[in-house]
């Protein structure tokens, strides 16, 4: 039996795995760190493809007003997965560490 993954630890995980305070990723202020922004997306990426979170679910942990912002993060991931390299190893790094993929 596999245990459920909880977006609180995909949350914990992607901040102590990028150094990142978790006050500064989740938050309802706008967020404009590079880093932090990519911890978000990196979150949003593993909760909704990876865990099948639903886009309600992903919002309300990422404590973001609507499921259309969670959308708009999945697009922001698919481009920098493309033109950022390093990016896209961190990301593959930290799904492999919570997923086990």
């Amino acid at each position: 039996m596999r245990l459920l993954i909880t977006p609180n630890y995909v949350i914990d995980t992607v901040c102590r795995l990028t150094g990142l305070k978790k006050d500064k990723v989740i938050t309802d202020k706008t967020v404009r760190n590079k880093r932090a922004l990519h911890a978000i997306y990196i979150i949003a990426y593993i909760l909704t493809r990876e865990l099948n979170y639903t886009y309600e679910e992903t919002a309300s942990a990422l404590h973001k007003k609507s499921a259309i912002t969670i959308n708009k993060y999945l697009k922001k991931v698919e481009a920098l997965r493309i033109d950022d390299m390093d990016f896209r190893r961190e990301m593959d790094d930290i799904v492999a560490t919570i997923v086990g993929k």
